[in-house]
């Protein structure tokens, strides 16, 4: 078809009607992390947060052991019922407010890549979306 010359065709038949992206809603009230973030992190029961404070970013790493500086994430035996994961610790949001720069009332739909095993996120690829 010559409509759709320069086109590449997307495999769609992975995300079972989930988004596969993942993705992190940041608001005034919590942090959602959706399923595509969780199975991008095969669905870790424990994960690690690093922030770029200069730079706007943070990184997750999953981990299966939990660490002191890691915090509970998915539950291992449920992992094919999970639709995402809703945080709402306010020391947690105030983390990842300082990162990336969010400012109250502000919603953040951040889109992560990943890169050496961790989902990479950053203020300058936002999607200011609402789900």
């Amino acid at each position: 078809m010559t409509i759709l010359n320069g086109f590449k065709q997307v495999d769609l038949s992975s995300t079972n009607g989930m988004g596969s992206t993942p993705t992190i809603k940041v608001t005034d009230s919590s942090v959602t992390f959706n399923r595509g973030f969780c199975r991008e992190l095969k669905f870790a029961q424990f994960i690690e947060l690093y922030v770029d404070i200069k730079n706007h970013k943070v990184a997750f790493m999953g981990t299966n052991t939990e660490t002191r500086v890691s915090r509970h994430f998915c539950q291992p035996k449920k992992s094919k019922k999970v639709a995402g994961v809703y945080w709402t610790g306010k020391s947690i949001r105030h983390v990842m407010d300082v990162s990336l720069n969010r400012k109250s009332g502000q919603t953040l739909k951040l889109v992560g890549s990943k890169e050496n095993g961790a989902i990479v996120f950053n203020y300058g690829n936002t999607d200011q979306g609402t789900n």
